[in-house]
C-alpha cells in the first residue's frame, strides 16, 4: 500500500510542474497580434483592437480553466491518498474459529 501514496505524491508533483508553463506578456501580445493579422485584419483599426482584446480574453479563460484543472487534480489526489492511507492503516479483522462438541463456527 506504500506504493499508492508514493504514486499520489509523484502525480501531484507532475501536476504542479505542468502548470508552471507560462508566457510573458510580450510574447502573448505578439501571438495575439499574429493571430489577428492571420485573420486578415489590418493593424490600427478598431476591428484589430477588438480582435486583440478577444484573444486576450480567450487566453485568460484558458489560464483559469487550466488552474481549475490543476486544483481539481490536487483535490482528487488528496482524496485518493487519504482513502489509501485509511484503507492501509485500518485494523485487520481475523475471524476467530472455534470448534465445539458437535460443530465448528466463526466469531
Amino acid at each position: 500500500m506504500r506504493w499508492i501514496s508514493t504514486a499520489a505524491i509523484i502525480m501531484m508533483a507532475a501536476t504542479v510542474l505542468s502548470g508552471c508553463e507560462t508566457t510573458s506578456p510580450q510574447v502573448a501580445a505578439l501571438q495575439d497580434n499574429n493571430t489577428c493579422r492571420m485573420y486578415g485584419i489590418a493593424p490600427g483599426t478598431q476591428l484589430f483592437i477588438t480582435c486583440m482584446m478577444q484573444q486576450s480574453g480567450q487566453r485568460e479563460q484558458r489560464r483559469v480553466a487550466q488552474n481549475q484543472a490543476i486544483a481539481a487534480a490536487f483535490v482528487g489526489a488528496a482524496v485518493v491518498g487519504v482513502a489509501a492511507a485509511a484503507a492501509s492503516s485500518g485494523p485487520y479483522y481475523r475471524p476467530y474459529y472455534r470448534c465445539g462438541y458437535y460443530r465448528c463456527w466463526y466469531y
